[in-house]
């Protein structure tokens, strides 16, 4: 099982039927898609270091024995199965949220007469200038970032903030 935000997600050991799935063209970003991967165990560092010089890219631990990971839109996930991988799965837009933003619980101090304003989080393969674009095109006003964990704190109408929440590289 794997534990996120929503709670415990129980998984299957099925990585070999997935390996030659295709993700969607909306889960694509600058290149890459990003995936949650589970190992039956834990792999070592130079099992990591492996890995990533193959192309995927970790981006954050997650009870058990998972990853956030980066995942080249050219990379043939046959490469992985060597590595004792149990599952690969997309990362679901309710597991990326809040507990608040899941039941659109909007605190009062961040509507601002129609938009909101809300702190939001991009994965650390991309650099703020990209993301933050992006964002712009998306009807969003950069109000402030932090580089050093890739929070950027956006206003957005209330009505837009799901489909922000929908993009592929956005958690909160």
């Amino acid at each position: 099982s794997i534990l996120l935000k929503t709670g415990r997600v129980f998984t299957q050991n099925d990585f070999l039927q997935k390996q030659n799935q295709v993700p969607n063209t909306s889960e694509i970003y600058n290149g890459y898609y990003y995936r949650i991967l589970q190992f039956n165990t834990l792999p070592t560092n130079q099992q990591k270091q492996a890995i990533e010089l193959s192309g995927v890219q970790f981006l954050g631990y997650i009870p058990f024995n998972s990853f956030f990971v980066a995942v080249p839109i050219t990379y043939q996930l046959q490469q992985l199965s060597v590595y004792n991988v149990r599952t690969i799965l997309p990362i679901e837009v309710n597991s990326k949220l809040s507990l608040r933003l899941r039941e659109n619980d909007i605190p009062a101090y961040a509507k601002k007469g129609g938009d909101v304003d809300l702190i939001i989080q991009y994965y650390k393969n991309l650099n703020y200038a990209t993301v933050s674009e992006e964002l712009l095109s998306k009807n969003c006003s950069v109000l402030g970032h932090q580089d050093g964990n890739q929070l950027i704190t956006i206003r957005t109408s209330e009505n837009n903030w799901q489909s922000i929440a929908a993009l592929p590289f956005i958690k909160f």
